[in-house]
């Protein structure tokens, strides 16, 4: 397998871990113009009304094989009790604005061991050639919240927690080719480097049908 250039991930300056007024841990993205403070924080179950809402439009439909359509508070909740388990992904992966504590609900970046990747997944998930002890980066963002650099600072955020607090060492991310945004943030961050692999996804009908290529990248840290 071939990859393409590729760089270490360096820890940004902002990175911060803190404690919440509730006593919750939380990363804050830096301020950017034009956009309220946005944090990395755990779920809520209170986090399921504006998850349904977010996850069922077409756009999610469009690009995410395995998310359910409709999208309904019921697999919203089914959603949110298997992160809280701590079953799957890694405690850090809401996205809210606001507050750490009382902020609306915005969007998910997650860390999954892909050995534990979830079969319902509300992102696009393949262990197509994972290797052991591998995660894998899944995201969603309100559409209200796009073009404002959130996702590419949440991911620096999710990754520098990630690295510091859990281990982890191989990342590996995929994206619809068709997903255009996704593909921009992805080669936006350049410890990602581009594998040789691409993965051709029949399409379900009640999403359009068809042929989807989806492609992939990693990272490896190096020491």
């Amino acid at each position: 397998m071939e990859s393409l250039a590729s760089s270490d991930f360096i820890t940004p300056a902002w990175y911060r871990l803190q404690t919440s007024a509730n006593g919750e841990p939380y990363v804050q993205l830096p301020e950017r113009p034009g956009r309220e403070p946005i944090f990395l924080t755990s779920l809520k179950t209170t986090d399921n009304m504006n998850m349904a809402t977010m996850m069922d439009i077409p756009l999610f439909h469009e690009t995410l094989i395995s998310l359910p359509k409709p999208y309904t508070v019921s697999d919203a909740d089914f959603w949110i009790t298997l992160q809280l388990s701590g079953k799957s992904g890694l405690s850090l992966q809401a996205l809210r604005s606001g507050d750490p504590d009382t902020g609306v609900y915005i969007g998910g970046v997650t860390l999954f061991p892909t050995e534990k990747a979830p079969a319902q997944a509300i992102l696009q998930l393949t262990t197509q050639g994972s290797i052991p002890g591998e995660y894998e980066l899944g995201y969603s963002l309100n559409p209200s919240y796009h073009r404002k650099g959130i996702m590419r600072d949440a991911v620096l955020a999710l990754l520098a927690w990630a690295i510091e607090g859990a281990g982890v060492r191989n990342v590996v991310v995929s994206a619809n080719e068709i997903n255009s945004a996704s593909v921009k943030l992805i080669e936006s961050l350049p410890f990602f480097s581009r594998s040789g692999e691409t993965q051709e996804e029949a399409w379900p009908e009640h999403k359009g049908g068809g042929m989807r290529t989806l492609l992939t990248w990693r990272w490896n840290r190096s020491n």
